[in-house]
């Protein structure tokens, strides 16, 4: 029987697709595997793994679609090795390539080092547009996205503003996912807090935060994604709320779980029977209140006017910031 993720996959690829689709990009986080059936649909059985880091440790959430076809080791402490050609083009011919293993520090050298591309980036970019799938793994993940969060102490450039220094900054990643930033619970000092800050710094509308063995499968051509996983996306609607000097008002949350829906057309779809959210007590919304104030920020929740029978997932935040929180 076919699970709920590959019945929604089933959905999207019957509405009829724009001209030049680009592929699928799947954000997995910590722990997350993807089912037989979703594996078949993005392609697995073609897969080319790009690992980085131990190579002992690289763990890959496809296996469920058999063994992959590839596998390209990374040593990111080598110099030049994202200008690697013949990696380049093996990459530039896949249908479904795999970053996994490693830290934020080897894929922010290995895809964006000092802000620009690199033969490896710029074959993912190529190959994605080419409608092939792209799956981020862990530390991986946020760097298919617009914005990646990272350690300020990994750019070496001075601040510009010494007065408004942060620990956790934006940086730009490979774009696949366009306006969104991404943080994850795979990022050794992965924060919800910190990323929310950046969110505000930098004037950004939507904002994610992989929260555990979630999986966030997106699909650009339609603005849209599905959720799977037993963890949760904090799905942060930014553009929804009133900005304010040092504030935002009226911010929307979402705790996206398997089954539910997202889109820019119609925000977010709750599966129905999810489970409701206690806004006193729920594990997710508790590490959101400790991670804002460690961040210097005060965030206040409050049930969703807008929310309806089958939106449980849904919550209204305001949330202010200290001048000189980090």
């Amino acid at each position: 029987m076919p699970t709920v993720i590959a019945l929604l996959l089933l959905a999207f690829q019957q509405t009829a697709p724009p001209v030049h689709t680009p592929g699928l990009v799947v954000l997995v986080g910590t722990g997350a595997s993807i089912d037989a059936a979703t594996c078949a649909e993005l392609g697995a059985a073609d897969r080319l793994v790009l690992a980085a880091g131990d190579p002992a440790a690289v763990v890959d959430p496809l296996e469920a679609g058999g063994k992959a076809k590839f596998r390209v080791d990374l040593d990111a402490a080598r110099p030049f090795v994202g200008d690697d050609r013949e990696t380049a083009e093996r990459i530039r011919s896949a249908r479904c390539i795999v970053l996994s293993g490693g830290g934020y520090l080897d894929w922010l050298h290995l895809v964006t080092p000092g802000g620009t591309s690199t033969r490896l980036s710029d074959s993912i970019r190529a190959a994605h547009r080419g409608g092939a799938t792209v799956v981020g793994v862990g530390a991986a993940a946020p760097f298919l996205a617009k914005w990646a969060m990272i350690e300020r102490s990994a750019i070496p450039e001075p601040d510009r503003n010494p007065r408004r220094h942060r620990e956790s900054v934006a940086v730009e990643g490979l774009g696949l996912v366009p306006e969104l930033l991404v943080d994850t619970s795979a990022r050794e000092r992965g924060d919800p807090g910190r990323m929310l800050r950046a969110a505000f710094d930098g004037h950004l509308d939507r904002a994610i935060f992989l929260d555990g063995p979630t999986v966030w499968i997106d699909d650009p051509g339609r603005n849209a994604a599905l959720l799977a996983g037993t963890g949760r996306t904090v799905f942060f609607d930014l553009g929804a709320a009133r900005r304010q000097r040092g504030a935002w008002r009226a911010g929307r949350i979402s705790l996206l779980g398997n089954g539910d829906r997202w889109s820019a057309k119609e925000g977010v779809d709750c599966a129905e029977g999810g489970a409701s959210v206690r806004l006193d007590a729920d594990p997710s919304l508790d590490r959101l209140r400790r991670s804002v104030e460690a961040a210097a920020g005060k965030i206040a929740l409050s049930a969703d006017e807008r929310t309806g029978a089958s939106g449980a997932c849904r919550i209204a935040f305001d949330l202010e910031w200290e001048p000189s929180g980090s």
